[in-house]
C-alpha cells in the first residue's frame, strides 16, 4: 500500500522500533496488492484506491478530532489528502469512496502511530505512480492525485514529520512508546482488512 521504506538516512530509536514492528506486515501487504509488474490492471488499481479510502477517510477524521493533534503536528491541516481518493475514483468512473469502520485514536501516541503509516505511504506512492501512470495511461489529473499528493515535496514533508515524531517520542515512557508502535501495527491491520474487503489483495 505504498508505505514507509527503510529511511536509513534518519537514525532514530522510535523509527527503528516502528520499522522493526511493521516490516513483515508492510512486505506482505505490498506483495499482495499486485500494483507492479504483469498483475497490474486498472481494476486492481481501483480496488487499491477503494481500500485505501475505507481507512484514510475515518483515519483523517479521527486524527483531526483529537484536540492536541494540531499542536503536536503543526502542519497537520495541510496533510489532509483523503479527498484526493474521491477525485481519483471519480476520474476513473469508479463511483464514490466508502468509509470503513471508525478508527479509535484516543491519544497522541496512537495518533503518531497511525500517522507514521499514512505519512510514510507518500514515499512509496511516488514509486507506484511512476509505474502505474505509463502502464495504465493515468496522470495526477486522471487517477493518480492520491499517489502524487505532495508533489515534489514528498521527501521534505516526510523528514518534517519524522522530526515531530521523534520530538514527541523522546518524552514518552516505555508504555507510551509501546502504544505508539501498537497503533502503527493496528493501522497496517486496518489497511489489510480493507483491501480484503475491496478485493485489493486478490
Amino acid at each position: 500500500m505504498t508505505l514507509p521504506p527503510t529511511h536509513r538516512e534518519i537514525p532514530s530509536p522510535i523509527l527503528d522500533a516502528l520499522r522493526g514492528a511493521t516490516r513483515d506486515l508492510h512486505a506482505r501487504l505490498d506483495a499482495s496488492l499486485g500494483l507492479t509488474g504483469p498483475s497490474l490492471s486498472l481494476a486492481r488499481y481501483v480496488s487499491f484506491l477503494r481500500g485505501t479510502a475505507e481507512v484514510m477517510i475515518p483515519l483523517e477524521r479521527a486524527l483531526h478530532l483529537l484536540p492536541a493533534w494540531p499542536e503536536a503536528l503543526p502542519d497537520a491541516a495541510s496533510r489532509r489528502r483523503a479527498h484526493l481518493l474521491a477525485l481519483d475514483l471519480r476520474a476513473l468512473d469508479a463511483g464514490d469512496p466508502r468509509e470503513g469502520p471508525p478508527l479509535r485514536v484516543a491519544t497522541l501516541a496512537e495518533a503518531f502511530g497511525c500517522a507514521y503509516v499514512s505519512e510514510g505511504s507518500t514515499l512509496g506512492a511516488v514509486v507506484l505512480a511512476r509505474a502505474i501512470e505509463p502502464a495504465l495511461g493515468l496522470s495526477p489529473e486522471r487517477g493518480t492525485a492520491w499517489l502524487r499528493a505532495y508533489g515534489d515535496a514528498v521527501g521534505p514533508r516526510w523528514r518534517a514529520f519524522a522530526g515531530h515524531l521523534e520530538a514527541f517520542a523522546a518524552g514518552l515512557d516505555e508504555a507510551g512508546r509501546d502504544a505508539l508502535v501498537a497503533s502503527a501495527v493496528a493501522t497496517f491491520g486496518a489497511f489489510a482488512d480493507a483491501f480484503r474487503r475491496t478485493g485489493g489483495d486478490a
